[in-house]
């Protein structure tokens, strides 16, 4: 192949194209919104909204909440999640009109316990002790394979192929409801989980060590 060939041009304008492709990226985001639901005197809370554009992936509004803090102050920037901030939560939020509606949305899945703690309930459960600063979690895919009732999977999925593919089971109405949270002042946790994924159908999920390890029992 010589430069003057036609095979060689369309090598060059194709290995052009991806360069153009890799300098520009694949995906474009831009900032919309923001709005501040929640300022106590440990931490702030808000709801911020983006434009992005993924090739060939998806286009629209999207969120995050994030989390200030004394203990999130040497918290970096990324591509959703502002300087001195902690990201815990992102979505899609196609069709709101602004980052208010994002709080409507999803206001009823945090739970305010003290200056410290906070919790997020949506599909399992995150927790902090410390303002944000972590979080510990549980999530229905942590319950043991036996007290699960499975769905059939793709081929790739374990135990036919090696993918990890447990959240299947816990997708649409068959996301993990949580109810009944209680947390002691020593940070012993307690909930209810209620899902038809379940073989009980609700199970109570308890930790007695700050979110370190979970243990799960049929509600009878």
């Amino acid at each position: 192949m010589t430069p003057g060939s036609t095979l060689f041009r369309k090598a060059a304008a194709f290995a052009l194209l991806l360069l153009l492709v890799g300098n520009t990226g694949c995906s474009s985001i831009r900032r919309l919104d923001e709005f501040v639901f929640h300022e106590g005197p440990k931490y702030t809370l808000k709801a911020v909204r983006y434009y992005q554009n993924i090739f060939l992936h998806y286009n629209g509004e999207v969120f995050s909440i994030q989390c200030r803090s004394a203990g999130t102050e040497e918290f970096g920037a990324k591509e959703r999640q502002d300087k001195g901030w902690n990201n815990i939560l992102t979505g899609g939020a196609i069709g709101t009109e602004s980052a208010k509606d994002v709080v409507a949305l999803w206001q009823e899945y945090f739970v305010f316990l003290d200056d410290d703690t906070l919790a997020l309930t949506h599909a399992g459960l995150k927790v902090t002790f410390d303002a944000c600063a972590s979080f510990k979690g549980w999530y229905p895919t942590q319950v043991p394979i036996e007290m699960v009732d499975q769905i059939e999977k793709p081929s790739h999925c374990a135990p036919q192929g090696t993918g990890d593919c447990r959240h299947y089971d816990f997708q649409g109405d068959r996301a993990a409801k949580i109810e009944e949270l209680r947390i002691s002042p020593d940070r012993a946790i307690t909930f209810l989980a209620r899902t038809p994924a379940f073989n009980a159908g609700i199970l109570r999920i308890e930790s007695a060590d700050k979110g370190q390890t979970w243990t799960a029992e049929p509600v009878n």
